[in-house]
């Protein structure tokens, strides 16, 4: 369970430590040396660690508060309480621009057979912050949830039966109780599937998530989309109990449902 003393600042300090920051600013000064090299203009300084956590605060009270530009965010004028002239004494407006032109995640000089690789290293680390703060409940449940997308992006899929029909596709494992996601994974396509005989594509999403948890006696809750005999007890044998609704054609089910 979460330690309800923390305050919100010591929790934001779990997913986003020094240490996150730091590796964020080298690889930030790291690729705006590789794209100056190849010939991008403009005045440069390096990052710094002080700045990277105030960009990020900066990017918070935006996420807030909506305006149709981002440079009215540094507008002087006084009718908006929470911003007036104050964002402007913490970071100029061209500064911000041009650490979000060049902000970055990885190391591009190490070539990867991943379609994340541009954010996997924060991808594995928001994963292991997740699971080292919180024990679940007995209950989870495996779904699919969907980040609101409309741009240009290879893994952008459409769901017509969800809310959110446009976006990125992200199976989750959380806690039914407490609705904490314990651990995710976001899906990249078929074509990056490995998918044995014995198993599925939905199948394969819940032994994967479940990894973590198995041997424990949890019981996990899925919708139509996952459920298989051969899941059930590829489950059971690792002391993991499926409770699941089922589609009444699906493969080795009995006739008589």
């Amino acid at each position: 369970m979460l330690d309800g003393s923390r305050t919100a600042l010591e929790y934001f300090q779990i997913f986003y430590s020094d240490e996150v920051f730091g590796n964020i600013v080298r690889l930030r000064n790291l690729n705006a040396s590789i794209k100056r090299a190849i010939g991008a203009t403009g005045v440069w300084t390096d990052l710094t660690l002080e700045e990277i956590k105030a960009f990020y605060g900066i990017l918070i009270i935006m996420d807030m508060m909506k305006f149709a530009r981002d440079e009215l965010y540094w507008s002087e004028s006084d009718k908006h309480w929470l911003l007036g002239s104050k964002i402007s004494q913490v970071m100029s407006r061209d500064r911000f621009f041009q650490i979000r032109r060049y902000l970055h995640f990885s190391d591009d000089r190490c070539v990867a057979n991943d379609k994340l690789h541009k954010v996997r290293y924060l991808l594995d680390h928001l994963r292991h912050a997740f699971q080292s703060e919180y024990v679940p409940h007995k209950q989870v449940t495996v779904d699919e949830a969907m980040v609101p997308f409309k741009g240009r992006l290879s893994l952008k899929q459409y769901m017509k039966d969800k809310p959110v029909k446009f976006g990125i596709k992200i199976w989750v494992l959380a806690d039914t109780v407490m609705s904490y996601c314990y651990n995710f994974d976001v899906y990249v396509g078929k074509n990056a599937e490995v998918v044995n005989e014995n198993f599925g594509l939905a199948s394969k999403v819940v032994i994967a998530l479940t990894k973590t948890i198995e041997m424990k006696g949890y019981e996990i809750y899925t919708d139509n989309f996952y459920p298989s005999p051969h899941l059930a007890d590829y489950l059971y044998q690792r002391r993991t109990y499926l409770c699941e609704t089922i589609r009444t054609n699906r493969k080795d089910y009995p006739k008589a449902l």
